[in-house]
């Protein structure tokens, strides 16, 4: 009975264990060669970042020539990608090539460069072909791809599988050629795009090596660029036309924490209200920073908390929280803005603004979800190849936001609505799948579930705006008879003064001329 009893404790304590360490989040290595700013390259390692994010991986940024000896085994990475954005400089490292050799878990390669034991793994043969210009197919569709100088492409395929293919416009004796290579823990792509088919494909291969179901996420429609200072009359058509298509969707905000007892933003709450009446749900949009000190974080701290009490006082209840993908990168933004809610909605880092840092970190931040936003202009390729936007089957294999900017003029607003009418896919609803999301700063717990809003466990109503409310006209003042006595002699006196000013000023020439005339010589 003792025994049985060891036993029974022992069996119990393995089934407590097993929960907790299958919780722990995977650690993966990005370490990239040069991030080649003058080909944008540092856009296609964001792009990396916030799609292995998105597939709740914990990712681990370097480049190859600051990796120390031992750190794959050290830091317990679960995969390692290796991405060559600038073949011609051939940066390396001895130690990072062993280390990759001896390495046993994941082991992605993105870029030329494929060496022998890379080669071996995936059980392929490579050669590099020079100035061509390829079509890419994949999942019954099709991209004509920008014109390459060179790539490096897979000749031989002996196991494993292959997701896409190039096709060269010009017939040769090998005429098509793999675009991704899969082969047990090993991957391939021979280069990586941030838009389009090549996209898809690339994500589609990247979530299937770490294990994640393809094929399984609809798309959010997501607005983005709303601001206190949009136009919100074309907010309000543009949130009124998606609810009377039945489409749901998101919007991406900015807020404000001073001056928010003015009526300006009072009209953006009723904005917002009615956005979320409409079957949309809203992401608050981080602030911006121009310069950082050391109280940059307690600051933004108090700015999160002001503009979430506020959006609160008015029945705005941001369900998550969207940001520049640089963020994610940082210890001071993530714990000042990002770690109190578990969704995240991870926006491309901008071209135009310098990225200011607080405390960069090379380490990203991992969300219950996170969102990878992808612009709608980047799959609308129908000169190109497949018109994507008009695919019901298109698949996305990670939490995909597809973006559009809020329109600033009424033809864009026609526009937008003309885009959306031609578009096929099935959407995503948060109203009716599985999504609850939490968020709580301070004393202050927001969630989202199944179309409700909670704030500290109190369901709140959003109030229905159906009607704006009319401006009251503002009374006449009163007007007594000793009031029009004095305005006539205001005018008197006016004109009287005038009267002087225009005699003083032809005296004032009259004794200029006689003034002259006395000095003159007879």
């Amino acid at each position: 009975m003792r025994r049985f009893l060891i036993g029974l404790l022992l069996i119990l304590g393995l089934l407590w264990v097993v929960p907790a360490q299958a919780a722990v989040t995977p650690k993966v290595l990005l370490a990239y060669d040069s991030q080649n700013i003058n080909e944008q390259a540092e856009r296609k390692v964001d792009s990396v970042q916030r799609l292995l994010t998105s597939l709740n991986l914990e990712v681990h940024t370097i480049a190859i020539d600051q990796y120390h000896k031992g750190d794959l085994a050290r830091y317990d990475f679960q995969g390692v990608i290796t991405m060559i954005n600038w073949p011609q400089m051939k940066f390396s490292s001895h130690h990072f090539v062993k280390d990759r050799q001896q390495f046993a878990g994941v082991k992605l390669h993105i870029g030329p460069q494929l060496v022998a034991d890379e080669q071996q793994a995936l059980d392929v043969q490579v050669k590099t072909v020079h100035h061509q210009q390829f079509y890419l197919t994949a999942n019954r569709h099709q991209q004509l791809l920008p014109f390459s100088d060179s790539i490096q492409v897979v000749t031989q395929k002996n196991q494993g599988r292959a997701i896409g293919t190039l096709k060269t416009q010009i017939p040769t004796q090998q005429s098509q050629y793999p675009y991704g290579v899969l082969n047990g823990h090993n991957g391939f792509l021979p280069f990586y795009q941030r838009k389009g088919l090549s996209f898809l494909a690339a994500s589609q291969l990247i979530s299937e090596l770490f294990g994640e179901q393809a094929g399984q996420q609809a798309p959010l429609l997501t607005l983005t660029h709303v601001t206190p200072v949009s136009k919100l009359k074309y907010l309000n058509q543009v949130s009124q036309f998606l609810y009377q298509q039945g489409i749901p969707f998101a919007v991406s905000a900015t807020s404000i924490q001073v001056n928010t007892d003015m009526p300006a933003f009072n009209r953006y709450m009723r904005a917002l209200q009615k956005i979320e009446n409409r079957n949309g749900i809203i992401f608050l949009q981080t602030p911006e920073i121009y310069d950082t000190t050391k109280k940059t974080g307690p600051k933004l701290g108090k700015v999160m908390y002001r503009q979430l009490t506020d959006l609160t006082r008015h029945q705005v209840i941001p369900v998550g929280i969207s940001t520049v993908n640089y963020w994610n990168q940082d210890d001071v933004y993530r714990a000042r803005a990002l770690d109190f809610s578990d969704y995240v909605l991870l926006l491309a880092n901008p071209k135009a603004k310098a990225k200011v840092y607080a405390r960069q970190s090379n380490t990203g931040g991992v969300y219950h979800r996170a969102y990878y936003a992808l612009p709608a202009r980047s799959l609308a390729t129908v000169k190109s190849g497949t018109d994507l936007t008009q695919q019901s089957e298109l698949q996305f294999n990670v939490p995909t936001a597809v973006t559009i900017s809020l329109p600033s003029t009424k033809k864009g607003v026609a526009s937008l609505k003309r885009q959306i009418k031609r578009t096929r896919w099935n959407w995503y609803n948060p109203a009716t799948a599985n999504f609850k999301t939490n968020l709580q700063i301070g004393n202050q717990a927001f969630r989202y579930q199944s179309g409700s809003y909670f704030v500290n466990n109190q369901q709140i109503v959003i109030p229905a705006m159906q009607v704006e409310q009319k401006k009251q006209s503002q009374p006449k003042p009163y007007k007594a008879a000793m009031n029009g006595f004095f305005d006539f002699q205001s005018q008197v006196l006016i004109v009287f003064i005038i009267i002087v000013l225009v005699i003083l000023v032809v005296f004032f020439f009259i004794g200029r001329r006689v003034y002259r005339n006395m000095f003159r010589r007879k």
